[in-house]
């Protein structure tokens, strides 16, 4: 950790004494302040003005897997999250403190569902190790920034999973890749993340066409996106110089 990490974290713990906002998830909750979370989000914004339960009790349930939310709480603060360790998260931390008063984020309908892996409420692990489990991780981050309108940290963790993707030595995992494509499937609704998983799928489409063209739910997910791709690869074609 850089000094210019220890001395963000400096000004967590000073946002921690003087916190006006606690963020609930679970068991555990995490004392913010209305300035910084609002700004990040227009949604969290919405629940905490006017006259709403959220707004009065200076509390919001967030109905997410944990890990996902604490790395949201870690980018608000320090404009970064990762899968090995927490930051700003582990410095707000009031689990101790848990409110039992906490009211349910009720102005929009739940969330897409929090586990891609099972479809069960109880998240990643804590530090995900395995391909599937880093790749599980980048798009419930994704789904958390797109439900509550963070589209900087949308971007961002579409960029981490691209990256990871992009990083994997031949042969290229194209079963493990397909078998994240089949379990996220309507994971997050963000149109960016699935732009990057139609173009990782165009790059390796050799090694991906036999495993996951037969499943409706991820064609009919990705078919918008990689349809325009496959007429410009078309068009490439058509355009190069044929041999006499």
């Amino acid at each position: 950790m850089t000094g210019r990490d220890f001395s963000s974290l400096g000004n967590v713990e000073i946002v921690k004494v003087f916190s006006d906002l606690t963020l609930i998830c679970g068991e555990e909750s995490f004392k913010s302040n209305k300035a910084t979370v609002c700004l990040h989000s227009p949604v969290l914004a919405a629940a905490v003005t006017g006259e709403s339960k959220e707004a009065k009790a200076n509390e919001i349930a967030i109905p997410f897997d944990l890990p996902s939310v604490k790395r949201m709480i870690d980018f608000m603060y320090t404009g970064d999250y990762n899968l090995t360790s927490y930051t700003a998260s582990e410095v707000l931390s009031d689990s101790q403190h848990a409110s039992t008063r906490a009211v349910a984020l009720t102005i929009y309908k739940s969330p897409v569902k929090a586990d891609v892996t099972t479809g069960a409420n109880h998240g990643d692990s804590q530090h995900p190790t395995t391909l599937l489990e880093i790749l599980n991780s980048h798009v419930r981050v994704n789904a958390v920034a797109h439900y509550y309108g963070i589209p900087v940290l949308g971007a961002l963790s579409a960029n981490k999973a691209r990256n990871v993707l992009q990083s994997q030595r031949r042969p290229w995992p194209a079963k493990i890749f397909c078998d994240f494509l089949r379990n996220s499937t309507g994971s997050t609704g963000d149109a960016q993340f699935h732009e990057m998983l139609a173009a990782i799928t165009m790059e390796h489409i050799q090694d991906v066409d036999d495993l996951f063209l037969d499943d409706i739910d991820v064609l009919r997910e990705l078919g918008p996106y990689l349809v325009p791709k496959l007429f410009s690869q078309m068009g490439i074609h058509r355009r190069r110089p044929r041999a006499v």
